[in-house]
């Protein structure tokens, strides 16, 4: 019995040294321990200030993969194809640059300093021009095009016909009038094919009549 309580007593004092000397050693660093706290306050507050907020919006698409027939004098539509292909397609054309050219004039982005940014001044940009020599200023349209299809995200939920299209920004509104942007010079895009389809079918029709 004696043993036993010799040894709980024993491990008792251990604990208390163990925490005494963990005391002593922040008793000590103390004042390391608060520099560098306020340290790392101060970067992130820095971090923060610095760094621009950034908005994303998105939108949904539905794409029908139904083909469309002419038989004598209408249009059906046939089967959903078992092809993902026609889908992902769509993909390449909502970033086309047909499509993104028109985001950029409806929105007027050429003029827009998040997508064409002024020009580099300063000692950097002059070393830089003595690195790589001069070249013709970009036209502000192409660089505005460039720079949207860096911030515009199309993506496709798996075993589905619905594409996400998303936009960030630095302004919740830009986004949001991007995505709608898209999805509009999409929809044009493709009325557009579609007339272009069914005047070439009405010509083939009026040439077998």
């Amino acid at each position: 019995m004696n043993s036993r309580k010799d040894l709980e007593k024993v491990e008792m004092q251990a604990d208390t040294v163990d925490l005494g000397g963990f005391l002593s050693i922040l008793a000590r660093y103390r004042w390391s321990i608060a520099v560098l706290t306020l340290a790392g306050l101060a970067a992130a507050c820095a971090y923060l200030a610095v760094t621009n907020p950034a908005y994303t919006a998105s939108g949904a698409l539905f794409i029908d993969p139904r083909s469309r027939k002419i038989v004598t004098d209408e249009i059906i539509q046939g089967g959903f194809g078992t092809d993902a292909s026609l889908v992902e397609s769509q993909v390449s054309i909502i970033v086309s640059d047909g499509v993104l050219r028109r985001v950029v004039e409806k929105l007027n982005l050429s003029q827009d300093a998040e997508f064409v940014p002024p020009p580099q001044t300063g000692p950097w940009a002059r070393i830089k021009e003595l690195i790589r020599g001069p070249r013709q200023p970009t036209p502000p349209e192409i660089t505005a095009r460039e720079s949207l299809a860096r911030i515009v995200r199309v993506k496709r939920p798996a075993r589905s016909y619905v594409l996400e299209v998303e936009a960030t920004t630095g302004s919740a509104v830009k986004s949001a009038q991007i995505v709608d942007a898209v999805l509009e010079a999409y929809l044009a895009d493709q009325t557009l094919a579609k007339s272009e389809e069914a005047r070439t079918a009405i010509a083939l029709i009026d040439a077998r009549l």
